[in-house]
């Protein structure tokens, strides 16, 4: 019998409490997106968004997979006390090995990106890696205690702080190259945030090594999971910034890509709300009523179209180019949304490798798919590459999650 139910009072809180925060993500996605449009130029916009892109990417090597640690263990720990003393262990954790990608990363970017016109917004970007690790631990902290309002206020501040972030640069005349060092800023001031909201209780030292080995144990066996997952919504951009090289054409393209992916976040609040469920019961999966969900995902989906058309009239019409690119990845989204939001069901489960296995499988065919139709159809190739990468992604989770909960446990 089980404990918990999708449609509890707290669980549903929560759930709206997210949905609001993606709102307000979303809308500051957008905004600092059109704020560079306007204040800059189209060229801008693609060089942001293909650091952005490399930022996403890398942040998940820094992060280590220390923060699904950190929600794993907190899921299922006693009392506050334990908890308290897995926040510490992650995020000396994290740190350490967000300190080794900033050195690794900005070496190899020297190197190999010294003819791209990313070059100095990439290594701005990497002073940002080490704050975002530790707001990855902090947030998955709050998450696995399920404060879900305090989840949902400080994953909207990021993006709130990064595009005020934006908007200063612009006022004190700022070059468009340099704005990438609105995510060091927009970290760093979250940092403080939930350092204060956090950690009070934490007693801070380095004698609880075996607990730190744990989370860089745990993260090492889950975070090429994250990391491909992450680079799995991104491969097209950074394919289309390899093969293409042109920046405006990478705007348009990205422009349209931020609805996509702010769709897609809809699915990914409620993978969150459901992870430390299923830490505690697999068999929560059975309680989501999947044809309710896709007809709510198609109602969401043409919603997005609208606004993407409107918002592209009012900035500029050129954008409008992408249509047909967001149109392909949101249906694909749509149909494969029910194993979406089931994305971390093996790391919360306690088999990271299986998540592991099932993401590099996924990115390497949207890196293929991507690699033989951008040269073939350009933008448009992108977005059929990465909508293919979901049906495989789909497919991969319902084949093994399916005999997963067929067994019983003892």
């Amino acid at each position: 019998m089980h404990t918990f139910h999708i449609n509890n009072k707290d669980f549903t809180e929560g759930l709206a409490w997210n949905y609001i925060s993606v709102f307000i993500l979303g809308v500051s996605g957008l905004f600092y997106n059109v704020l560079i449009e306007i204040c800059y130029n189209m060229e801008a916009v693609g060089m942001f968004n293909q650091v952005y892109s490399y930022y996403i990417v890398v942040s998940q090597l820094a992060a280590f997979g220390i923060h699904n640690s950190v929600l794993k263990y907190v899921s299922t720990a006693e009392n506050n006390t334990i908890q308290l003393r897995i926040l510490q262990c992650g995020i000396l954790a994290a740190i350490f090995t967000s300190v080794l990608t900033v050195t690794s990363a900005s070496l190899l970017i020297k190197i190999f990106m010294n003819q791209f016109s990313i070059q100095k917004g990439l290594l701005e970007m990497c002073l940002a890696l080490p704050f975002f690790s530790v707001n990855k631990v902090y947030l998955n902290y709050l998450n696995g205690c399920q404060k879900m309002k305090s989840y949902a206020v400080f994953q909207c501040l990021r993006s709130i702080f990064i595009a005020f972030s934006i908007l200063i640069f612009y006022c004190i005349h700022m070059k468009a190259e340099d704005i990438s060092l609105c995510f060091l800023t927009g970290e760093m001031v979250l940092s403080a945030f939930l350092f204060f909201w956090c950690s009070k209780g934490c007693k801070w030292g380095l004698n609880d090594w075996d607990g730190i080995k744990l989370h860089i144990l745990f993260g090492s066996k889950v975070f090429l999971a994250n990391l491909v997952m992450e680079l799995n919504t991104k491969v097209d951009i950074l394919c289309l910034s390899w093969i293409v090289r042109d920046d405006a054409l990478i705007g348009i393209y990205s422009f349209a890509v931020l609805f996509a992916e702010g769709f897609y976040q809809f699915f990914v609040v409620f993978r969150r709300s459901i992870n430390p469920q299923i830490a505690k019961d697999k068999m929560i999966v059975y309680q989501i009523n999947k044809k309710k969900f896709v007809c709510l995902s198609m109602l969401l989906a043409f919603a997005v179209i609208g606004v993407f058309y409107t918002v592209s009239i009012f900035v500029s019409k050129e954008y409008l180019l992408g249509m047909k690119p967001l149109a392909i990845i949101l249906f694909s989204i749509v149909c494969n949304g029910y194993y979406i939001i089931l994305g971390n069901y093996w790391s919360q489960r306690g088999m990271p490798l299986q998540e592991t296995k099932t993401n590099v499988i996924t990115v390497l065919t949207n890196l293929c798919f991507n690699v033989v139709l951008i040269p073939i159809l350009g933008i448009l190739g992108a977005a059929i590459a990465t909508a293919a990468s979901y049906f495989v992604y789909s497919f991969m989770i319902r084949r093994n999650m399916e005999k997963d909960l067929l067994t019983t446990e003892v």
